[in-house]
């Protein structure tokens, strides 16, 4: 989805923050000329608002968003601006929601593959079946100075789940690949499980005053079926939901996300309808090729990553299933930045069900679909071209105010959109291979 629609001009009467409000004329940007000179927008635009009001400090936060093309602007005030990692997590009021969203992340990572990689993703994921956070493009602007394009997405909450027809009061695990999550305050002592390996590894989102008896009960299934194909199997079918988590893992492998078995998802669980389990992805910049390893390593991604007994193409036997802490770590397989660096095995989920017989036909069956129908260079060229000429401007105004050479910049920007295409092609042809051994 690469913009926002809007459907009407949001008035503010408050008029302590008119003229805040005013900013958006331009005429108040210290960038003024440089955005002149690159309008009109074929990209989103953001303009945050977060600074001190008066001497005694009571703050301003507030967000305007422009949709591409859209004369229209929408206006929102007393909401919550919070720093995160590369950007900003902006909190809506419920009641007041932008197009359907009531929290979005606002970010650029440093350099420009990573946000390009997530730019990309998102909509992969709900092309191949998933369903996926709102996300998006825009220029920003941050009390009033231009700060470049950024990625805009949705925070998974009670709000997404109910637009996505998923119960709203599900439980919401994020998963901790450091082992460093800590007992929530809010869960009571008579909740609090004795598997704190478990514990330690998923973050409780949502409801974390009812514990984790949920999860410990569906891991410690899977642990119990281990070695029985059959009993694993029954296991699968009736902690998760299959078709779900098939394309989940199914967009990971095309998309070379070696980052996304052990780590970067939502672990959600529908209480209702059966209390089936699936993913959400999340946090996508290391996909497509462009951060964590070369087109050509990353395109050797095996069928079976993720899963039970998984290696490096040319890797020993006794190479596989190593401790994600005690074997290869970050230096993966041959060393960090040298053959296979990128690789993680799996965690206990994705070992589980990958590793399975029955699941993995039906997950190599998915694969197999996707490679011939969405997953090829007819689908995903018009993606990178109309990306890349949305953002090529963006690039040079980043560049501009960053003081930077804005030609050898855009230069740089053209062949991380090459690589991409490279990518594509060099995984199709080896994934193909290995579905037709």
């Amino acid at each position: 989805m690469e913009g926002l629609s809007t459907n009407r001009m949001t008035t503010h009467n408050n008029a302590h923050f008119r003229p805040v409000a005013a900013c958006f004329d331009m005429l108040c940007f210290e960038d003024f000329r440089i955005h002149r000179l690159y309008l009109p927008l074929v990209i989103g635009f953001i303009l945050l608002i977060s600074q001190p009001l008066s001497a005694d400090k009571v703050v301003i936060n507030e967000i305007m968003y422009r949709a591409p093309d859209a004369k229209e602007i929408q206006f929102f005030d007393h909401i919550n601006i919070l720093p995160r990692k590369s950007g900003y997590k902006v909190r809506l009021n419920k009641d007041r929601p932008l197009n359907g969203m009531t929290t979005l992340n606002v970010l650029f990572e440093p350099g420009d593959a990573s946000t390009i990689n997530e730019m990309l993703a998102y909509p992969a994921y709900e092309l191949f079946g998933n369903t996926t956070v709102y996300s998006g493009a825009a220029r920003v602007l941050m009390n009033g100075k231009a700060v470049g394009y950024h990625l805009w997405f949705e925070q998974p909450n009670g709000r997404f789940f109910k637009r996505n027809g998923l119960n709203a009061d599900g439980n919401v695990y994020k998963v901790i690949w450091q082992q460093s999550n800590r007992p929530s305050p809010f869960t009571p002592e008579s909740k609090q499980t004795e598997r704190d390996d478990i514990e330690a590894r998923w973050e409780k989102v949502t409801h974390p005053h009812e514990g984790y008896d949920d999860l410990v009960n569906m891991i410690e299934s899977l642990e119990q079926a281990k070695g029985d194909d059959a009993a694993m199997w029954k296991a699968i079918e009736t902690h998760f939901d299959v078709e779900r988590v098939i394309n989940y893992y199914a967009t990971n492998l095309l998309l070379s996300h070696w980052d996304g078995y052990f780590n970067n998802y939502f672990l959600y669980h529908d209480t209702d309808k059966g209390g089936k389990w699936s993913m959400l992805p999340w946090d996508q910049d290391s996909t497509w090729s462009l951060r964590g390893g070369s087109p050509d390593s990353l395109s050797k991604m095996p069928l079976n990553y993720g899963g039970e007994g998984a290696r490096p193409p040319g890797a020993p036997e006794e190479s596989g299933e190593r401790s994600r802490f005690g074997g290869r770590g970050f230096g993966g397989f041959g060393g960090f930045g040298r053959g296979f660096g990128w690789w993680r095995d799996g965690d206990v989920i994705s070992k589980s069900l990958i590793g399975n017989p029955t699941f993995y036909g039906k997950y190599k069956a998915r694969i197999k679909s996707l490679l011939e129908n969405k997953f090829t260079l007819e689908v995903f060229e018009p993606v990178f071209d109309d990306l890349r000429k949305k953002l090529a401007p963006e690039v040079k105004l980043r560049a501009i105010l960053n003081e930077m050479d804005p030609d050898e910049e855009t230069q740089r920007f053209h062949e991380l959109f090459d690589t991409l295409s490279e990518h594509l092609n060099l995984r199709r042809k080896f994934l193909i291979s290995e579905i037709n051994q």
